[in-house]
């Protein structure tokens, strides 16, 4: 099978592009043929890949003035040079089976447009809000979740009310206006096949008129390497957060609770992003010399992390549609204290694989990080069922053999 995958980046960016690139690994060693669309914005992932040659130029708008931003807004709504290069890379590959991820105020639906007019499946994976909310987020003023999902039903007045983009006027009316202009085109909504990572997002993506039957949910998966060592239910007597530094994170929430647990726990931290000063500045002020800053880490160093931390705490404070440093901390037999927000509560089963904690708050955190740290056993059990949930629902096997069979019923519809 040919398989393209479509993404606005072809580079490390997010967990969009990490999720695609491992799909696309997992694919390749399956033995189907795997290629790539996207912009042009580098370092890519494989160097001199052949198909870059098709890209279509980047344009990175928040580093743009306003006046430059208001030549380029069209392209957020319609690349029509997106659309004719894609026209040139289905010329060159003839793929079975377009696979889209994220394309939004970049690539733009226009991608698919010749998809559909050569009757080629195309598939979408729903890797954020971005079918209810203008910014993919669920945050209003930046900093405050929606929960009544206000813009769902199509009316993006409320993100520019709120000023959701930045917190900027001008920056949230373009968010809405491509809000409108691709509720009101159905480009993206003519795709075969929907995937949602968990319920909630599936759930989100019903309010905002996709067809129940094109939604398929498909877990995110865990590398199989996080499953070839056994866990290990013991510990070395600190909490672990891996993730990006940003408030969207709530690291703030976090660092605050450390303040309020003794001294002796200690908080491990991997990860950068782009309030990582702020929140040791935090630190220093507050002598907390138990929260130990380690920045980025990957293999053997970050398996080390999970498997000798407590618990994993995942604070965030925005609409998480899977939360795939629970899976991976379910693998190594470690619970977790996670926000009652988003698809979190999807896989931390309140008091059984961790626990649930009200989001943005510090005392709620500091609490169950205090008692896990006086139950170790309860820790250990806790653990214990988490790594049982990582076994039967986040395998890679799992996830390719769903996969492919939403790739095989799409691919029928056209014979």
């Amino acid at each position: 099978m040919k398989i393209l995958h479509i993404n606005k980046f072809f580079c490390k960016m997010g967990g969009a592009e990490n999720i695609m690139l491992q799909e696309a690994e997992m694919l390749e060693k399956a033995g189907h043929e795997v290629f790539f669309f996207a912009t042009d914005r580098q370092p890519y992932f494989i160097e001199n890949y052949k198909l870059s040659k098709f890209f279509p130029k980047y344009i990175p708008f928040g580093k743009m003035s306003f006046s430059q931003i208001f030549k380029e807004i069209p392209k957020t709504f319609f690349n029509f040079e997106a659309m004719n290069q894609m026209e040139r890379v289905l010329e060159e590959i003839k793929p079975d089976v377009v696979h889209v991820h994220e394309i939004f105020n970049n690539l733009t639906p226009s991608v698919l447009l010749p998809c559909y007019k050569r009757k080629i499946p195309v598939i979408a994976t729903l890797h954020t809000p971005r079918m209810s909310c203008p910014v993919g987020t669920l945050m209003k003023k930046e900093n405050v979740y929606c929960e009544k999902e206000l813009c769902s039903g199509g009316n993006a007045i409320h993100c520019v009310i709120n000023k959701c983009r930045s917190a900027n006027l001008p920056k949230s009316l373009i968010h809405a206006l491509e809000y409108m202009f691709r509720r009101f085109t159905q480009i993206y909504y003519k795709a075969d096949y929907f995937i949602a990572p968990s319920d909630g997002i599936r759930n989100l993506a019903l309010k905002s008129g996709i067809k129940k039957e094109k939604l398929k949910v498909i877990y995110n998966f865990i590398s199989g390497e996080y499953f070839e060592n056994q866990p290990n239910y013991d510990n070395k007597g600190y909490f672990l957060f891996v993730g990006r530094l940003g408030k969207d994170k709530g690291v703030q929430y976090l660092i605050d609770a450390m303040t309020k647990v003794p001294k002796e726990i200690e908080l491990h931290i991997v990860g950068e992003g782009p309030a990582e000063e702020e929140f040791k500045e935090i630190c220093r002020k507050n002598n907390l010399d138990n929260v130990k800053f380690l920045g980025h880490k990957s293999g053997v160093e970050l398996r080390e992390e999970y498997k000798n931390c407590i618990a994993s705490v995942v604070p965030s404070y925005w609409y998480e549609a899977f939360g795939l440093v629970i899976a991976e901390a379910f693998s190594f037999g470690k619970p977790v204290i996670g926000s009652n927000i988003g698809a979190i509560p999807e896989l931390v089963e309140d008091g059984k694989t961790g626990f649930l904690v009200k989001p943005g708050s510090s005392q709620d955190i500091a609490d169950k990080i205090q008692y896990l740290s006086d139950n170790i056993d309860l820790s250990r059990e806790m653990g214990k069922n988490a790594r049982q949930k990582a076994e039967k629902l986040y395998k890679p096997e799992l996830h390719y053999n769903k996969l492919i069979e939403i790739y095989t019923q799409a691919i029928g519809k056209y014979k």
